[in-house]
């Protein structure tokens, strides 16, 4: 993968993970940090803390091929719509059914 193309991949998850966590409800209040860090557990991730999900939101750590498959999980979108780019368009499908979604 080229600098440039990297650049462009993690710039558009940087991007996707923060809208998806901030357009998910979790219990009574959008998913903070710290939800997102129990969902990976959930998901067999360990290690992560908010400042992890901080560090990923503003580019400053990548993320591995189980983390990624996580996150996609988590937020019911493929990998594919995680790490690419639709200017101005929300990542999971537009069936309206995810505005229903919560997190546990």
């Amino acid at each position: 993968m080229t600098a440039d193309l990297r650049h462009v991949v993690y710039a558009n998850l940087r991007k996707n993970l923060r809208f998806l966590r901030r357009t998910t409800r979790s219990g009574d209040h959008w998913m903070k940090q710290r939800d997102l860090v129990d969902a990976l557990a959930l998901q067999g991730i360990s290690g992560w803390h908010p400042q992890t999900v901080s560090q990923v939101e503003n580019g400053s750590r990548g993320v591995d091929a189980a983390e990624l498959v996580a996150l996609s999980r988590i937020f019911r979108v493929t990998v594919d719509e995680l790490l690419n780019a639709d200017a101005g368009h929300d990542p999971r499908p537009s069936i309206g059914i995810y505005e229903q979604l919560t997190w546990p």
